[in-house]
């Protein structure tokens, strides 16, 4: 089963996401953090496929967030929401290895196509992996 991780740190947001995310991908679980710190806890505890952060959390930003979990779990897709729509944000967050940033003014019209693109990304990287897992193991074995 495929998780997403909704981190947003105001609770009505928060749920809203889940409710909607989960009733346009019901063959994945969604689950929540309200901040990069518990979602950082939550990632160590469930293999987490997407993450969705808001860019602005209490302590660690949704930046430095997907910073440390994208080096901790190298094939999980990133997508930022921000209530800042500047050019400098959005390149922060492509330097940090974000795969998409969807401003909150256009949440409703680009946050369901942007993490349909990372679902199906996911789909297509996941064979990949599984075919380099297993033509390594080929290689180890021993005749």
């Amino acid at each position: 089963m495929t998780n997403i991780l909704i981190v947003e740190d105001n609770a009505v947001l928060r749920g809203l996401l889940r409710e909607w995310l989960s009733t346009e991908h019901p063959e994945c679980r969604v689950l929540e953090a309200a901040s990069g710190e518990e979602a950082l806890q939550r990632a160590c505890a469930v293999p987490i496929s997407l993450a969705v952060l808001d860019i602005g959390l209490p302590g660690m930003s949704g930046i430095d967030a997907a910073r440390v979990l994208i080096s901790r779990h190298p094939g999980l897709r990133i997508v930022i929401l921000s209530i800042h729509e500047e050019e400098r944000y959005q390149q922060e967050a492509g330097a940090a290895g974000v795969h998409a940033y969807v401003p909150k003014r256009k949440l409703q019209e680009q946050l369901l196509p942007a993490v349909r693109e990372q679902l199906a990304a996911i789909k297509i990287e996941a064979p990949k992996a599984e075919r380099k897992r297993s033509s390594e193991g080929e290689q180890g074995a021993v005749s």
